[in-house]
Parts: C-alpha cells; structure tokens; sequence
C-alpha cells in the first residue's frame, strides 16, 4: 500500500512470547465464560417444564392477499406453521401406538461483546459507560423466536462508548402485522474504570431455555372473520375458512387409511428467552477486564518515508518514531509526545531495514 512517497507494511509475525500472552488470555476468557455460566445456574435454579402451556414456536410461512372486486376489501392470510413440544410420540411402526418421547432442556447463554475492546495502556484508570437495552417481541402464540444484535451509538466524551443490545423477532421485518406482539424492554445504563494496563470491554449476558425433542406440527392460517381475526388449524373441518390456503393445507395436512391427519411429528430444537418476574428478559450486563502483556506496545505496521524516519504502528493506537523517540496519534500528525507510561518499544533489525 502506497501513500505517495510512503509505503505501508503490515506486520504479522508473532514472537513467542506474543502466542504465550495469547494463550494465557483465552485461558482467562474461558475462565470468565465458566464463571458466568455458574453465575447464571445458580441464580435462575432448575428448570420446570408446563406441560399445560407447552412450549411452542410459530414459523411464519407466507401472506396471502385476495381482492374479490375492486370496490371491496381484500382478505389477507397469514399462513404458518407451529411447532409444539411433545413428551409423546407415534412409533414408526404403528402410528396409533404412542410412546414416551426423549426431550432435552437446558440453559444456553448468549453473550455479546462491545465490538471496541478499550485497551488501557496508561498507568491511570480509564472511563467507560454503557447503556443496554434488551427488547423481546412475543410471537403469535405463547412461544418465541429471537434473535439479537448489538448497535454502536455515537462516542461520548473521551473514550467512553455507549452499546445498545436489542433482541428482536425475525418476522418483525419480513412480515408486516404478523401478531399484535408485545414488547418486553429491559433498560441498563452501567459504567466501569478499566484498570492501567487492562483490556476491558462490556458484555451483554441472555439467558434462554434451549427445547430439543419431538415436537407436533400444525399448519395454521389467520385471516378476519367478522371483523374479527381468527386463527384456523388447516387440517380440520373449517379450514377453508381463509382464502389461499389450499396448496399449504394439502402440503402439510397429510392422510392415513382416508383420514386426515391432525398434525405430524418430527424432531425440533428452538430457544425461548427467560423472563423475569416481571415478565422481563433476564439480562445481565457485566464488565470483563483482562492484563494486558507485560512488556512493551507490540508493533503493528510501519510506515517508510525516503526522506523522513520510519513511524512504527503500535497495538494501542499510537504511532512511533524511533529517532525522535516521540509518539504520535495519528501517522500524518505534524507534532508527537514524549510517553512516561509505557516502555520504549522494541525495534526488529528486519523491521528497521524495510
């Protein structure tokens, strides 16, 4: 890469003592992630499956308009598919003969990382702060689908950042009105001093329910009758109640001896978000801070001037020059600073040379 004169070479050879840092640092993210984990089991306890309200999670499938004039209304179906976890189940050999089905329940916790870790090379503290956000969308039956991202705000005041965690349903942007879904909001604002020489950044901890067994499958379609919308099961008698549902009836609704048959069976896995007893996600938002390697800024790049000294890119940001033994915010600044905070830099002859 040139810049004019210039010319930019990325370094990424690693010494021994960088790959010996690195695994100490996964060594002690593991152990972080284990002590969530446990953190989590303990508060949340066991869990207990409702075999009344059985957890279940709807697919949306398709919307289907139909205008029978151009002066009258149009009939919009809402065509979907449901999937209810069973502890029974047909043999394959008889399906009138019901035998118990193996399920599995357990936690899952999805965490999500500030994607700026803020490393703290200084021999001060450093500021940071966060708000977080956690919104669920309720699907269309007691179950859910969810999903989540973070989304970066704008930079406040020196180097503080702001992160905003969302959960959010699939279908609420590729299926217009799906469900009236009710919205599930929990609001955190936290902020944390990383210790000198620390990298720190904030994390976002769900927990979910993980559902894996065997699960009954319904084709449903919703449409208004009456002024009313109503939720028909395609495989029963009034299932040609909503319009534009007879090819997905006929590819879900299946027959046995002359008889329709209600549902089917197949093995399924999905997620349910926990909530709280106020009917909130349960959400933690925690602060993971890390040492960073003891020695001097590792060197990342380097910039060679014919005219000029060559300026070495540091893994905290700066930019070095080795004859002035100054350092620099940015590559092109006109004026650099003395540091008393970290130790010079090592210069490789082989990088020196370039």
């Amino acid at each position: 890469m040139h810049f004019g004169f210039l010319s930019l070479v990325l370094l990424s050879a690693q010494t021994v003592c960088e790959a010996t840092y690195i695994r100490a640092l996964d060594k002690a993210k593991r152990a972080h992630k284990e002590d969530m984990y446990n953190l989590f089991n303990h508060e949340l306890g066991n869990i207990t499956l409702d075999w009344v309200n059985r957890p279940s999670w709807d697919s949306p499938a398709a919307v289907k308009v139909k205008g029978f004039w151009l002066w009258s209304d149009t009939i919009e179906t809402k065509l979907l598919v449901r999937e209810t976890l069973q502890d029974k189940r047909p043999t394959a050999i008889a399906l009138g003969e019901m035998i118990n089905a193996e399920y599995r329940i357990e936690y899952v916790y999805v965490s999500y990382t500030e994607p700026d870790s803020i490393i703290n090379n200084v021999g001060s503290t450093t500021p940071m702060s966060l708000g977080e956000s956690t919104v669920s969308l309720k699907s269309a039956t007691h179950g859910w689908n969810a999903t989540s991202q973070i989304r970066r705000s704008p930079e406040e005041s020196g180097k503080s950042k702001s992160r905003e965690v969302h959960v959010s349903s699939f279908n609420k942007t590729e299926y217009k009105d799906w469900s009236s879904m009710n919205s599930k909001t929990v609001s955190v604002r936290d902020s944390h001093n990383c210790p000198a020489q620390h990298q720190c950044h904030f994390e976002t901890w769900t927990a979910y329910v993980k559902y894996t067994g065997w699960c009954n499958v319904e084709p449903k379609a919703r449409c208004q009758i009456d002024g009313q919308e109503k939720e028909i099961d395609l495989c029963s008698k009034n299932s040609d109640a909503c319009p534009n549902a007879d090819e997905f009836r006929k590819s879900h609704c299946h027959t046995f001896k002359g008889a329709t048959l209600k549902v089917r069976v197949k093995k399924c896995s999905f997620l349910v978000p926990v909530l709280d007893d106020h009917q909130k996600p349960y959400s933690r938002v925690v602060i993971a801070e890390f040492p960073r390697a003891n020695g001097p800024p590792r060197l990342t790049a380097v910039i060679a001037d014919h005219d000029k000294p060559a300026l070495f890119m540091l893994d905290d940001g700066w930019w070095y020059n080795e004859v002035t033994d100054e350092y620099y915010e940015n590559w092109d600044s006109k004026s650099g600073v003395k540091r008393d905070d970290v130790q010079r830099p090592i210069i490789p002859d082989s990088v020196r040379l370039i």
